[in-house]
């Protein structure tokens, strides 16, 4: 290998060392903000549970309204399904989150444990 081949070979290297800390960076961030959104959807999930809680048999409470957006649109039942289905669906958003966030993990874990040749 001469001199030229060598200069490339090392700037290829240092390159490389670059794009991997600020993948590692990024993996880190993304991960800070995974952890931020499944904090929202946890409060998230606790309030429509509560409001869920507000509506009873002859009607809907202010904590149910409040999050249905109106009360004169839903009858109890149709509120409970309603509250039902937005719990269900912050579910679902936050068990992706967490699993996202899983994967990210990994993928820190392996780039902080092995070598990239």
């Amino acid at each position: 290998m001469n001199k030229y081949q060598k200069l490339v070979q090392q700037k290829f290297l240092n390159d490389e060392d670059v794009v991997i800390s600020r993948l590692e960076q990024v993996y880190k961030k993304s991960t800070q903000d995974i952890t931020k959104k499944i904090s929202v959807l946890d409060a998230s999930i606790a309030q429509l549970q509560q409001a869920y809680a507000d509506v009873g048999a002859d009607g809907i409470g202010d904590l149910a309204a409040a999050a249905l957006g109106s009360k004169a649109h839903y009858s109890p039942a149709e509120a409970k399904t309603a509250l039902k289905s937005m719990i269900q669906s912050k579910v679902y958003q936050k068990k992706y989150q967490e699993a996202l966030q899983k994967e990210i993990g990994t993928v820190l874990d392996k780039m902080q444990t092995q070598q990239f040749d």
